[in-house]
């Protein structure tokens, strides 16, 4: 046993040794690029790849491209630190994988078929039966993204993110691929950008359901967190199904992670503080007439759940506005712009469209009205069947205002 291990050992070090070598290099990125190339016959580019003594795997300027002629992937550099003797023990540890440089498109057609399926349609004949061996266990401790531009082109789902990532460090708790749980233990995202566009799908309710019950055997991927930092990014996010839009941008965010389930679109937070923020939320009209999405496009609501127990947030930049009510002099809820904003908040919770919030303090300008906001707290709440605010104290300037408001309807729309 122990000469055999020996071997082993020695067997691998002449492998590290031998990758390090030029020709070895040039024969092994040939040798893959001719096999991809007379299997999926559409153009590709390797620029090189070794793997040094410290267990290291380096892929160099990665180039595939689609049957279309443009771009599917382009890496410039791939680095990826593994603890190789583990495999003696079948357990792949990755303890960094970093990424330079990637641009990608992922694009799915109205079918459902995505820009990659031909790669994989190529390679299919030569998959081997499943093996009664052991599976392989694989664990990844740190993932950094550098310079990235990907999207995510979905008329299928009606779904199109589009995203420009500066910096994304991600630390993980435990990364099994076996038991599909990654628990990230802190994200760095920065100088980032993204756009999320939602419209209608391409495919129909029927289909809908039918995907559904095919994933229910699948078990989907568990994701959690514990702390995430968000250090001079902007996001928007365009809803043509439910009329909304926002735009958000902040200098630092910081969260810390309460409940977080991707599957089931819940993200709640115990605390998160904010310095220098924007945003921006405009709910569009769905008349003919409107800038929105037209009545034909709207579909489902969506189904999220997202909070915090407390908010904290400093010189910040507020918008609110509702194309589909008209403007009223002096303070009006639909149509709100704010800066110096500082605000601090007890419970902040929306769900499926019902949004409640206590407010222990809001102060700030309203440039709307060109007045000063001294003072604004409260309970408010929007839901299907009532719309409440209790205790609302709110001080412009000499004006004053202590209310407590009760709305019920059967439906929203009766608000209109």
């Amino acid at each position: 046993m122990g000469k055999a291990l020996v071997t082993i050992v020695l067997r691998l070090v002449v492998l590290l040794f031998a990758l390090r070598l030029p020709f070895v290099q040039k024969y092994i990125t040939d040798k893959a690029l001719n096999i991809y190339s007379s299997k999926v016959q559409t153009p590709a580019s390797l620029g090189g790849l070794y793997l040094d003594f410290r267990s290291k795997l380096v892929v160099r300027e990665r180039y595939l491209e689609n049957q279309e002629s443009d771009t599917l992937v382009y890496l410039d550099r791939l680095n990826v630190s593994a603890n190789v003797l583990g495999l003696l023990n079948n357990r792949l540890q990755i303890e960094d994988v970093s990424i330079y440089a990637l641009t990608g498109t992922i694009q799915r057609d109205n079918e459902g078929k995505f820009n990659f399926q031909y790669i994989l349609d190529a390679f299919s004949a030569d998959a081997q039966p499943e093996s009664s061996s052991e599976p392989m266990k694989i664990g990844v401790d740190h993932v950094g993204i550098y310079e990235t531009r990907i999207a995510y082109l979905d008329s299928y789902e009606g779904i199109d993110l589009e995203a420009r990532i500066g910096d994304l460090e991600v630390s993980t708790d435990k990364f099994d691929l076996e038991e599909s749980i990654i628990s990230v233990d802190y994200l760095l995202l920065q100088d980032s950008r993204a756009y999320l566009r939602m419209f209608k799908a391409a495919k129909g309710t029927e289909e809908a359901t039918s995907d559904n019950k095919g994933e229910s055997g699948s078990e989907p991927f568990q994701i959690d967190g514990n702390f995430a930092e968000l250090q001079r990014v902007k996001f928007r996010m365009d809803d043509q199904t439910g009329g909304m839009s926002i735009s958000s941008e902040v200098d630092n965010l910081q969260v810390e992670i309460d409940s977080l389930d991707i599957n089931a679109q819940v993200y709640l937070a115990r605390k998160i503080n904010m310095e220098n923020p924007f945003v921006s939320l405009e709910f569009i009209s769905n008349n003919a007439d409107s800038v929105s999405a037209s009545s034909e496009d709207v579909g489902e609501p969506i189904q999220l759940t997202a909070g915090a127990a407390e908010i904290n947030l400093n010189k910040g930049k507020f918008r609110l506005w509702d194309h589909s009510k008209e403007e009223s002099p002096g303070f009006d809820p639909a149509h709100m712009w704010f800066d110096e904003l500082s605000l601090r908040t007890e419970q902040v919770r929306y769900e499926n469209e019902n949004v409640f919030a206590r407010i222990a303090q809001v102060t700030g300008t309203d440039l709307r009205n060109r007045k000063r906001l001294s003072e604004f707290s409260g309970e408010l709440a929007y839901t299907d069947s009532v719309t409440f605010a209790k205790g609302l104290k709110a001080t412009f300037e000499n004006t004053h205002i202590e209310s407590n408001i009760n709305v019920t309807y059967t439906v929203k729309d009766e608000l209109a």
